[in-house]
């Protein structure tokens, strides 16, 4: 198909090994444009240069991330391995500790929910059927809202909306193996590319 680009290696785990140009271009296009709109917005406009940098990066790789997770690329990239399930589950404890270090008037928040996130990516991971992977995690996903919204109402827009984002990218548009639904009730299909 000659949409499709092959991925350097060093990026597999962000596009998988073949994307479509456009599957690239979207979730660094968004991932910028929201990184640069959590720096003008308090608290970060008030951020020293370490905190910027560290903000700006997090908002990248969370809004790059849940839009690149939704791609047919990264989702088979993830589908094709156990192990590399687990280590992307793993590495998603950096993103809980970034926030936490960011807003630290928000710990019991950013600890209570981003552990909630990385538990139910674990469970919709370890659902076998992925129709059922899709009514796990809108479940999951539904209550991690309600709790954000019960204990975070007084957060920041800034956390409010990372956490969001967590929310989304694990246990909804990660952890669900969207390839592997049958083409009728794929949003994500292959015919795309």
């Amino acid at each position: 198909m000659k949409n499709t680009i092959e991925i350097p290696k060093m990026l597999h785990e962000v596009h998988g090994e073949q994307a479509s140009r456009l599957d690239v271009l979207i979730p660094h296009g968004i991932a910028l444009l929201a990184s640069i709109y959590l720096l003008m917005i308090p608290p970060g406009m008030g951020f020293g240069l370490t905190k910027s940098v560290l903000l700006f990066i997090l908002t990248y790789d969370l809004i790059g991330g849940v839009i690149a997770n939704f791609t047919v690329g990264t989702s088979s990239f993830y589908a094709a391995s156990a192990s590399r399930r687990y280590k992307f589950i793993a590495l998603h404890i950096l993103q809980p500790t970034l926030m936490w270090y960011l807003f630290k008037g928000e710990s019991a928040l950013t600890i209570g929910l981003s552990t909630y996130i990385v538990v139910s990516a674990l469970v919709v991971n370890l659902v076998k059927q992925t129709q059922h992977q899709l009514i796990v995690s809108g479940v999951l996903v539904v209550i991690g809202l309600f709790l954000l919204q019960s204990y975070g109402a007084s957060a920041t827009f800034s956390l409010q909306f990372l956490l969001t984002t967590f929310l989304l990218k694990l246990p909804l548009a990660w952890a669900v193996r969207w390839t592997e639904l049958s083409p009728k009730t794929n949003p994500v299909s292959t015919n795309v590319h």
